[in-house]
């Protein structure tokens, strides 16, 4: 039964691809092959959980567990394939606005475990080259799944969180040779903004309510779907203009919904601007100005008090996003450090001229040796946590 429903699947997702069945391998499309990765991939909820630890180093990768993660090479080799697509499309009807399923996505954060714990296993066999594949594999899945939603976004990050975790665990372990290191470089060096792939998720998010907010659409917003939204009215100010709002909405007024839409586009426009502007001005913007305009509005403007339900915590976001690319940027520091070792013998008394910025403060990052190797500080704090982030790095003996 198992396998005739498989079989099904995968010829039905071929359409995904605009190409048949007997096309050449790959489709141009890499969800198809992701989508039949997660129909191969369903190991028990106890091989499951050991492989997310396995990933994340919270266990060391044992025989049995060994054997467990070989016996889905298949399944491995399909999710390099896929991230060697450039085209990604999930197939994934957005008609129904915010309230749009997006059900694949702990099935693609399950498959990032699996590279990401099998490019651990390839590591300890020595086998550098091959581990670093893997998480090149699982950045392009992040990547990939990255799609016009904010959630898509953040399950990205969380992805890249866990190869950035594997490649400094790589570089503590591998020999530090020029060569390679200069091939880890080059492979960082292509690497995805993360920042840019949440604001594309922004703009997402943008046309994503613009279903609700067109006055001829099936799924546009009424009183009753406002209600299921939970919003509740809180000031007086806010009490007064809903009567005004749920009047507008049951009648679905052409000039309300103009406004709406006006309103909504320069707030998150708003939002993306701040993007553009250095982490602690943006961070002001995002988390304090912009939000208190739009309660200022909402205590005036019908179509204000509208858009704040649909606001998500766009600071804090854009911050995990910043936080995001700044351990890829420490990443990168590292390795020229590891290439002036693998020149000189010896780890540099100071950054090498020319790294990645720390993205919290905008300037270099500090750099400091340690017994067993160097670490790399931010000098600007993420302001939310009110954390300073450092980034610890081995040199093997």
């Amino acid at each position: 039964m198992r396998t005739n429903l498989t079989i099904i699947m995968l010829i039905a997702l071929t359409g995904l691809s605009g190409a048949g069945v007997l096309d050449s391998y790959p489709p141009e499309n890499a969800a198809v092959l992701y989508y039949k990765c997660a129909i191969q991939y369903m190991p028990s909820d106890e091989l499951k959980s050991k492989i997310s630890d396995a990933a994340t180093g919270v266990i060391e990768i044992d025989e049995e567990l060994a054997k467990e993660i070989n016996g889905y090479e298949h399944v491995i080799k399909e999710l390099v394939d896929a991230g060697g697509i450039a085209k990604c499309d999930w197939g994934i009807d957005y008609s129904q606005g915010i309230a749009t399923l997006l059900s694949g996505l702990s099935d693609i954060k399950n498959l990032s475990k699996l590279l990401i714990a099998d490019a651990r296993l390839l590591c300890s066999e020595g086998k550098y080259a091959e581990a670093i594949n893997l998480c090149v594999a699982a950045e392009r899945l992040a990547s990939h799944v990255s799609d016009m939603t904010l959630i898509s976004g953040l399950v990205g990050t969380s992805i890249s969180a866990m190869g950035d975790k594997c490649v400094t665990h790589i570089l503590g372990e591998m020999p530090h040779e020029a060569k390679q290191l200069l091939r880890v470089k080059t492979i960082l060096g292509n690497f995805e903004n993360r920042v840019d792939r949440i604001k594309v998720g922004l703009d997402g998010e943008k046309l994503l309510a613009m279903v609700h907010f067109d006055p001829r659409s099936e799924m546009r917003m009424t009183p009753k779907m406002l209600k299921e939204f939970g919003w509740k009215p809180e000031t007086d100010a806010e009490k007064k203009l809903n009567k005004i709002l749920i009047d507008k909405l049951s009648r679905a007024d052409d000039v309300f919904f103009n406004e709406l839409t006006d309103y909504w586009f320069k707030m998150i426009d708003n939002f993306i601007a701040c993007y553009d502007l250095p982490y602690a001005e943006a961070y002001g913007r995002m988390n304090v100005e912009i939000p208190e305009m739009i309660f200022n509005d909402s205590q005036k403007k019908p179509e204000a008090t509208l858009a704040r339900p649909f606001m998500p915590a766009l600071g804090k976001i854009y911050s995990l996003s910043i936080k995001s690319q700044n351990s890829l940027n420490a990443i990168k520091a590292a390795v020229e450090v590891y290439l002036v070792k693998a020149k000189t013998g010896k780890l540099p008394g100071k950054l090498p001229a020319g790294c990645a910025k720390d993205l919290f403060s905008g300037k270099d990052f500090i750099y400091e040796k340690t017994a067993d190797g160097f670490v790399i500080r931010c000098q600007g704090k993420e302001l939310g946590d009110d954390k300073v982030h450092e980034y610890e790095f081995k040199v093997k003996k």
